[in-house]
């Protein structure tokens, strides 16, 4: 007999739900890779007023190198109302990702005398995966790279504490 979970079977009066990862989404290596997404801090959206805006695609995490980096209409274009934004990787870069998960990571930094101090902050890390298909460019000639990305452990390790 399984025991239920209450967190999730059971409405609770001013409890949220508890968030899980992201499930990746999936795209086709060689298209264009649109993300849409919304940014708040605070309880307030992030604005390109107040805030820089910067996306980063990396293979993970913890990786240190970026793949790919967007900034304000670079890759990363502000919707309507405020804090929408869509991020477009073209497929012209896509088609040099090989398949696997990737890592949309979204920055922001206060801009110079909008606050006590100015705030660097990670808003948004989003999972999304790309594939082979019949029509994606030459995945074979993927097999002669090599990587050159370096990982690292998170600094306390889950299974530790």
């Amino acid at each position: 007999m399984r025991i239920s979970d209450i967190s999730y079977t059971t409405n609770l009066p001013d409890v949220p739900e508890p968030t899980g990862k992201p499930i990746p989404i999936n795209f086709y290596q060689g298209e264009d890779i649109v993300i849409n997404f919304y940014l708040t801090f605070n309880g307030e959206p992030v604005t390109e007023d107040k805030w820089d805006i910067v996306g980063t695609v990396k293979k993970n995490q913890y990786a240190q190198n970026v793949l790919w980096e967007a900034k304000i209409n670079n890759g990363l274009y502000k919707q309507k109302p405020d804090g929408y934004y869509q991020v477009i990787l073209p497929s012209e870069a896509s088609a040099t990702f090989l398949s696997g998960t990737y890592w949309l990571v979204v920055m922001i930094h206060e801009k110079s005398g909008e606050g006590p101090k100015d705030l660097d902050l990670v808003v948004l890390n989003q999972p999304f995966s790309i594939n082979y298909s019949a029509a994606s460019p030459n995945p074979g000639k993927a097999l002669d790279r090599t990587a050159t990305e370096q990982t690292y452990p998170p600094p306390v390790m889950p299974d530790t504490i």
